[in-house]
């Protein structure tokens, strides 16, 4: 699939689905033989992890009782790399188009916000919608709102 000498076949898609491509990436942690010479985060300045970066696929057609999303059944597939996030995208590149997800009738990247995973969905994917997960736009308000406090001025309680 890297290499694109393998060509599948096109699938019939149901007009209601929609293509999710999963991006993260983490720290998982490693030996000192794994980590030697790389810079880190620790005090002392070495990494003990290695980043990983994992796509996860999945596909949606329908919804619960209370309208939230729920992914097909066995509609799940994963590919992960210690590489370069550019050799990670020839990765997302070969799995999509093993899935055949430039077909899909929807299509949608989910990430946690970092720059580097919005530069491969446009890439590869022009026409996705970009969708920050939950627990990362929480975090994005928060740090929004901290920033944006000390322009509100004084708190004053309206109920007292």
């Amino acid at each position: 699939m890297l290499a694109r000498r393998v060509v599948p076949l096109r699938r019939a898609w149901d007009p209601a689905t929609t293509g999710y491509v999963f991006i993260d990436g983490t720290g998982a942690p490693m030996v000192a033989s794994e980590t030697a010479g790389r810079a880190g985060k620790s005090p002392d300045g070495r990494s003990h992890t290695r980043e990983v970066k994992i796509g996860r696929f999945s596909t949606q057609t329908r919804t619960d009782h209370h309208g939230h999303l729920v992914l097909d059944p066995d509609s799940t597939s994963y590919t992960a790399t210690f590489d370069p996030a550019h050799q990670f995208g020839a990765r997302l590149a070969a799995e999509a188009l093993r899935r055949d997800f430039a077909h899909a009738p929807r299509l949608a990247v989910v990430g946690d916000g970092a720059p580097w995973i919005w530069s491969l969905a446009d890439q590869l994917w022009p026409q996705a919608r970009h969708i920050v997960d939950s627990y990362h736009a929480c975090h994005h308000a928060v740090d929004l709102a901290n920033l944006l406090t000390p322009l509100l001025g004084p708190r004053r309680d309206e109920f007292a």
